[in-house]
């Protein structure tokens, strides 16, 4: 390995620092969640390819979505990560199309887009949240299988996909609702969602990444980022063993969601098991080690319980088991519980001749533990959907039940 430009080899600060968290100190910035930032990082470094005796090889491109409050100026985080990639490509959905995103075809050749370049080593998708139809459905077929299928008249075939992919969006409303789960803001289809390796929530009450390191200069950032692709580490026995301890606990959910009529934004077992395989070996490299052990594996563990836990997962007593009410109905059971007693409220208030009296309603429902604020955002909710409205003879903003 070369010298840096601070004249110290990627050895000598792999061997004198804990250059993952280095790395994260270097591209973080105000605002970005710690978890963005941690997965961003082994997203730069990535993990490793594995070569199957039968099928495709299992990748070891990084994919991520990061789902981002639209106060979070993602825009600058995305421009430091481009600056440390060795040949990044920008798309931004609000003007990306099926050709400019996968390329087009003249005279029976392919002139490939930034998706299916060799070239590119990362693509970063700014306002996927915008893209068209076409375009999102080409990228979950990347996605999923590492290439693109062409089916022109003129040209037939199957092209790889090589390279990571950042997709970078806003949550449905723009900002993320506090009175509402994380899970059921999230603009992705489930068929994107399952095929990256993390869906990343950042809202505007991030918690910033802070350690002990300080950050580096971005050409020395990116010279030993570049070091980092030499590396192949080994799977250690115990790093296996910590991954597929979790997952044993964490199974009978994820079959739970995929079995149930919803459809899920969480990963099947496999792509979890995958995922976390790359992650782990990805964390490994960004410290230049030849192995993956059990530190490894253990501290990806806590960046996807922190990831999935946002969005679902019940990780209190660190069982990594779902509150599978969130994933699927994007309310939890205890929330349709004070829904439900809130309608309640309402209809045991109102008559066959008044509506009932919104301050009283208020009362009651502070009586059932829910606060003012909660209440009148609920009833908002509940006119919204059709199930309480405020008859127009009313001028107070009395309430009725549908």
């Amino acid at each position: 390995m070369g010298h840096s430009s601070s004249g110290r080899t990627p050895q000598t600060l792999a061997n004198e620092h804990n250059m993952f968290d280095r790395l994260c100190e270097t591209i973080s910035l105000p605002g970005i969640d710690s978890k963005v930032v941690q997965a961003s990082v082994l997203q730069l470094v990535g993990g490793s390819r594995h070569e199957r005796n039968v099928g495709a090889a299992i990748r070891g491109d990084i994919h991520l979505a990061a789902v981002v409050d639209a106060s979070v100026n993602l825009s600058r985080f995305i421009s430091v990560l481009e600056d440390l990639s060795q040949s990044p490509a920008h798309l931004n959905g609000t003007s990306t199309t099926l050709t400019g995103a996968v390329g087009t075809v003249k005279g029976g050749s392919l002139t490939p887009g930034p998706l299916l370049d060799r070239e590119v080593s990362s693509v970063f998708i700014e306002r996927f949240d915008s893209t068209n139809s076409n375009v999102s459905e080409a990228l979950q077929q990347i996605l999923d299988t590492g290439s693109y299928s062409f089916t022109k008249s003129n040209y037939r075939s199957t092209v790889s996909a090589p390279g990571s992919v950042f997709i970078g969006l806003n949550p449905k409303y723009g900002s993320f609702d506090d009175y509402e789960p994380i899970g059921d803001q999230l603009p992705l289809t489930p068929g994107v969602a399952q095929a990256v390796d993390l869906v990343i929530s950042n809202t505007q009450d991030s918690e910033p990444f802070e350690s002990a390191e300080k950050s580096l200069p971005g050409d020395v950032a990116a010279e030993y980022i570049q070091a980092t692709t030499t590396i192949e580490p080994r799977f250690t026995t115990e790093a296996t063993e910590t991954i597929d301890s979790y997952l044993s606990e964490y199974e009978s959910t994820i079959e739970e969601m995929e079995n149930s009529s919803s459809s899920p934004l969480l990963f099947s077992p496999d792509r979890v098991r995958e995922s976390m395989h790359r992650l782990a070996e990805a964390h490994a490299k960004s410290n230049l080690e030849s192995e993956v052990t059990a530190e490894n594996a253990g501290q990806v563990l806590d960046l996807v319980k922190s990831v999935h836990s946002s969005i679902g997962i019940d990780t209190e007593l660190n069982t990594g088991t779902y509150d599978g009410d969130v994933v699927e109905a994007g309310t939890s059971k205890s929330q349709r519980d004070r829904i439900k007693n809130l309608k309640q409220v309402i209809s045991d208030i109102e008559t066959r001749e008044n509506a009932a009296d919104p301050e009283l309603v208020l009362e009651r429902a502070d009586e059932i533990g829910m606060n003012r604020t909660k209440a009148e955002h609920e009833i908002e909710k509940l006119k919204q959907k059709g199930e309480i409205y405020s008859p127009p003879h009313c001028e107070d903003g009395a309430l009725r039940t549908t």
